[in-house]
């Protein structure tokens, strides 16, 4: 074994110790937002008065879980990193490059079951596609036969992705007229794909959380996911995903945290 292929190794097991932490952090996130859950639906007492201990703790469990999540997202961006460069080094210390046999290539006629057209759906709607789809599904600007026709391409890739389980994270800005529409017990239909991330959710004034049911993971996929270098790890919900409130509180610092579930 030459020292290049033993320090490539080397990276290799810290890169999956790196990623194993992350993934425990994440473990730890999640636990963290399920209590907090659980918290925040004690915050009324049974005389309708609030219970300030569980408020408290249900904002401090928010606020734990939301760091262990940055934490792991930073620990996952290191190991692709460092995996990035394993790969490079090895590529290039073998000779590999176009064409050669350290090529990723070009995606086949398939994979995991998507055909080439899907995967195209998929990549056009995380680049750029997103705008003007999402823009017309909600109104925004008027309907578009082309741009229809990808909305439905992207519906049908998604159906051919397994359901991801798990909680899911999506951080946003909404307008106050928006947000008053986020009332527990109230149920919610988004007309556009919305997504959201197994991590962290973007910044923003508004953090939901959602217990994935029938979500799709596209980041093997997307052009901002781990395949092409990319750090996002997005489930995404097709459109017209109806969901339900249970939850929507206000943290000290003026973000909305709002708790939703598959309807």
């Amino acid at each position: 074994m030459s020292e290049l292929q033993a320090l490539c190794n080397t990276l290799s097991a810290i890169d999956q110790d790196i990623m194993g932490a992350a993934q425990q952090l994440q473990q730890h996130a999640q636990r963290c937002a399920k209590a907090a859950q659980y918290a925040a639906s004690t915050v009324r007492n049974e005389d309708g008065t609030t219970n300030p201990g569980a408020t408290h703790a249900a904002n401090a469990l928010n606020v734990a879980a939301r760091a262990a999540g940055q934490a792991a997202q930073l620990l996952a961006q290191a190991a692709q990193q460092g995996q990035a460069f394993v790969a490079r080094t090895v590529a290039n210390g073998s000779g590999g490059g176009a064409g050669g046999a350290g090529s990723s290539g070009s995606v086949g006629d398939s994979a995991g079951g998507l055909q080439q057209a899907d995967i195209a759906a998929i990549q056009d709607y995380t680049g750029t596609g997103y705008l003007k789809m999402n823009a017309m599904l909600r109104g925004e600007i008027p309907l578009d036969a082309s741009i229809a026709e990808r909305v439905v391409a992207m519906s049908s890739a998604l159906k051919k992705l397994p359901d991801y389980q798990g909680l899911v994270v999506r951080g946003t800005n909404l307008s106050e007229d928006v947000l008053s529409k986020y009332v527990p017990g109230n149920d919610v239909c988004e007309h556009a794909f919305t997504s959201y991330d197994k991590l962290k959710g973007f910044s923003g004034n508004v953090q939901f959380h959602v217990e994935s049911k029938t979500g799709k993971d596209i980041s093997g996929y997307s052009i901002w996911g781990p395949a092409d270098g990319g750090h996002e790890r997005e489930v995404l919900f097709d459109r017209s995903t109806k969901f339900r409130v249970t939850f929507h509180g206000i943290l000290e610092d003026g973000t909305h945290n709002i708790y939703l579930e598959e309807v």
